[in-house]
């Protein structure tokens, strides 16, 4: 039995959608137009939380295609000054936390990950 201040799998999710938000909203994005649930990261049922994840990457990602200098400075939490190039590496290391995790979480379950398939 896990810890109980560890995530269960779907808050995992939710909190990897409501990430996925924030970073394409800290790359200059505009904010979606979602439920503030998807913006919070409280989502409950299984079906918007799927929503919440395809919506908050398409964001991300059109965020991500819309960089024209790597090189720009982003205030970021805090008032902290980041390039553009060290915002993306940040999100890249944040996203391989949540894939550790969930790989962790979907191993216990007795699920195998398609790539460790024969």
């Amino acid at each position: 039995m896990p810890h109980p201040d560890i995530r269960s799998f779907g808050d995992e999710v939710t909190h990897i959608a409501s990430s996925a938000f924030c970073h394409g909203n800290g790359l200059g994005a505009e904010s979606p137009d979602v439920p503030e649930a998807w913006l919070r990261g409280t989502v409950v049922s299984q079906e918007a939380t799927v929503s919440a994840l395809r919506a908050a990457f398409d964001h991300l990602l059109a965020s991500i295609g819309n960089i024209d200098d790597v090189n720009a400075m982003l205030s970021g939490r805090g008032g902290r000054q980041s390039s553009v190039n060290a915002t993306l590496v940040g999100i890249a290391s944040h996203l391989q936390e949540h894939l550790g995790k969930a790989i962790t979480d979907a191993r216990a379950a007795g699920i195998v990950p398609p790539w460790s398939e024969g």
